[in-house]
């Protein structure tokens, strides 16, 4: 029989008991900077330069759906932009949707891109359904799409395409029309999305690539209901009937959170578009701040990074579709990357371009707040703006505005309450 080694397990406690001392006062936190070193770790290893990121994914994928979480936010654009123009990115992909500009406004994209001199003007109509689109960051991009396609040959050149629902605001002329718009008509609108971008890319046959830019409530993958049906939308038309096409891409910023429902509507309400009106909610870090935690110690260079397989795609699902998901749901099941561009607190709101409301579109907004906003919800807003009639509302808010710091982003709270979770 071997003879027993002698046993070495009190110089073992001692020195666990030793190293438990001597570790640094803080203990409070160590139980949770395993999960920031998780982070971390999968940044340094895994962690790409987004337009590298993104010209990786395009190779796999025909689809490439980006959420920019808030409409007027300028980092993304600026980074849409930067993308365009690399060359790699025309060599692969020369195809851009745009969530926001009705299908039936393309000929105002196709006049623009065509006529030269640029033709700024040109664009209005694809920018004055609702109450108009005013932000200088589309404007921005565009420009950057029409001098990139002066230099490029004519199958080189990209496609700049117009994919919501058809605006018919002629139609609309009562209360009762805007309701069935904006309460029966939502899902039709990630449908007919999911149906134009689909025929412009030859039903994924022909070798056609492009990217989605949109927002957060049409780029979800795979949110599921407690019942285990997907809550159906854009991006999961494209996941659900057309496996491993697309490739869904949340740039981080602050996300939604809903608190509550609300329970009564005020007597003679019109609801919004976006409908946010129906919640209570507030924007807040993914993570309880450990994404950006995260992003903060990796040196705050912009990187991207898959969610599946990581410990990013773990994070809790928060957004548009939390307080009625399934349980356990995760940032993993919304999406399948996340790019980091600047912390939160550098995020800029984009500047408010005037030149859309020409008096034309102003008569014409008179008729739509009419029609959009009970007679109490007009008061309210002509008390607040400190004017007596429509008209002096109008053009005392849509306005030129500069760039800002995102209120939102401002409003997130600390960068640590993950520590507490």
């Amino acid at each position: 029989m071997p003879t027993a080694r002698p046993s070495n397990h009190r110089g073992i406690l001692f020195a666990t008991i030793l190293t438990v001392f001597l570790q640094p006062a803080h203990g409070a936190d160590k139980p949770h900077e395993g999960q920031l070193q998780s982070h971390v770790a999968a940044l340094r290893e895994d962690g790409q330069a987004p337009l590298q990121y993104v010209l990786n994914t395009l190779a796999d994928h025909d689809l490439v759906l980006f959420d920019d979480a808030l409409h007027n936010a300028v980092e993304p654009w600026a980074f849409y932009s930067e993308l365009v123009s690399d060359p790699r990115f025309h060599a692969e992909a020369r195809y851009v949707f745009l969530e926001i500009v009705p299908v039936n406004r393309q000929p105002a994209l196709d006049a623009y891109f065509s006529t030269v001199p640029e033709d700024r003007t040109l664009l209005y109509p694809a920018f004055q359904d609702r109450y108009g689109w005013p932000y200088a960051t589309y404007f921005d991009f565009l420009h950057t799409v029409y001098a990139l396609n002066r230099g490029l040959e004519e199958d080189k050149k990209i496609n700049v395409r117009a994919v919501s629902t058809p605006s018919y605001w002629k139609e609309i002329e009562t209360p009762e029309d805007w309701a069935n718009l904006n309460d029966r008509a939502v899902l039709g609108r990630d449908y007919d999305m999911y149906k134009v971008i689909l025929a412009d890319l030859g039903e994924f046959t022909e070798g056609k690539k492009g990217i989605f830019l949109t927002n957060t409530r049409h780029a979800y993958t795979d949110i599921r209901k407690p019942d285990g049906a997907p809550f159906w939308n854009t991006g999961t038309f494209f996941r659900q009937w057309h496996p491993n096409k697309s490739f869904s891409i949340r740039i981080n910023a602050p996300v939604l959170k809903i608190e509550n429902i609300k329970k009564r509507r005020p007597e003679g309400y019109r609801p919004t578009a976006e409908g946010l009106d129906r919640y209570e909610y507030s924007w807040a870090r993914v993570a309880g701040g450990l994404w950006d935690a995260a992003f903060e110690h990796y040196g705050g260079a912009p990187v991207a990074i898959d969610l599946a397989g990581t410990a990013f795609g773990q994070a809790a699902y928060m957004g548009n579709h939390m307080h009625r998901a399934a349980p356990g749901q995760t940032m993993g099941n919304a999406y399948d990357g996340v790019i980091f561009l600047t912390p939160l607190e550098e995020q800029h709101s984009s500047a408010q371009a005037d030149f859309i409301y020409t008096p034309a579109f102003k008569t014409e907004l008179i008729r739509r707040y009419q029609i959009t906003k009970s007679p109490e919800q007009i008061e309210t807003l002509l008390n607040e703006a400190g004017v007596e009639t429509l008209e002096a509302y109008i053009d005392a808010n849509h306005t030129a505005s500069p760039q800002t710091l995102s209120p939102q982003a401002q409003g997130v709270g600390g960068i640590d309450a993950w520590r507490g979770n």
